[in-house]
């Protein structure tokens, strides 16, 4: 219950007011409640000669917000103002929040959260079992994301899990909804124009892999070939893995395959491995 009160060096005889001055609505006059909302009511302290008002509200709600006015109708009116601040914890908004879902594996998706609450809620999102997010459009890997709106773009079976989006607002209690992200990784890949692919089957005696920690990341590879060097904007390795650094290349072709997460180069195993290597779009660079 909201109680505000008023010591007022008035005659008994004068009337006392209370009044919602933001709905210009007259709540009580003396001892008499005239709105029709039942958690209103007055008091005044009978051993002070009626100097002391009270305005009572039960059960405040946040249309309850706003400035109060108490007069006193003496031949000069005296008024004075109080507010009420209304604070409501948050709650999120199912219908327009986003709900499990599945997504094919390379594709973007995007999840919402929204909620409500006073003051307005902030909302960060989180996986459940606390591992990183890859952040693409930054290209940055984060433990939470501050927004209601979350992108992951071109996922993989490692961006697969629940995310909680957790909505807060310094008042408890804090909630939070949990989304779960499948990967449906059965869907063939995107077909590439013939005139833009090329197959090549290569030994190579030792290549260099770097790994990261975070799951899959963009990679680039780079295609020598007779002195002139070829590099794809993206590919898909097929690589059997043998731990040995002592076999000759069979031809005079080599590939070097980097995978950089934030800027710096992971530590790297070298293996030797034959490649079936689908280079999509070369694009001729100088040497």
């Amino acid at each position: 219950m909201w109680e505000v009160s008023w010591l007022a060096p008035s005659p008994k005889s004068a009337p006392v007011a209370w009044m919602h001055f933001e709905q210009s609505a007259i709540l009580t006059v003396h001892n008499h409640v005239i709105t029709r909302n039942p958690r209103i009511s007055v008091t005044h302290d009978k051993h002070d000669k009626h100097k002391t008002w009270f305005l009572h509200i039960t059960n405040v709600q946040e249309e309850d917000k706003g400035r109060y006015m108490c007069q006193i109708n003496t031949v000069t009116a005296k008024t004075q103002f109080g507010y009420l601040h209304v604070v409501v914890p948050p709650n999120i908004d199912d219908s327009v929040s986003s709900s499990d879902v599945i997504v094919r594996e390379g594709a973007n998706v995007t999840l919402r959260c929204k909620a409500t609450g006073s003051p307005p809620p902030s909302i960060k999102w989180k996986r459940d079992d606390n591992t990183k997010i890859a952040i693409t459009r930054n290209n940055s890997v984060v433990l939470e994301w501050e927004g209601d709106v979350l992108t992951l773009s071109r996922v993989s079976r490692y961006d697969m899990g629940a995310y909680l989006c957790i909505a807060t607002n310094g008042v408890p209690p804090s909630v939070s909804k949990r989304i779960k992200v499948s990967v449906d990784s059965s869907s063939p890949p995107t077909t590439i124009p013939p005139s833009t692919t090329e197959s090549i089957t290569t030994t190579v005696p030792s290549t260099r892999v770097y790994e990261s920690p975070y799951g899959l990341s963009t990679m680039s590879v780079n295609h020598f070939d007779k002195g002139i060097r070829y590099q794809s904007d993206y590919n898909q390795v097929d690589r059997s893995e043998h731990k040995s650094s002592d076999t000759s290349p069979n031809r005079d072709r080599s590939v070097d395959e980097s995978n950089e997460v934030n800027g710096a180069t992971k530590s790297f195993i070298r293996w030797t491995t034959v490649f079936a290597l689908m280079l999509h779009i070369f694009l001729p660079l100088n040497q």
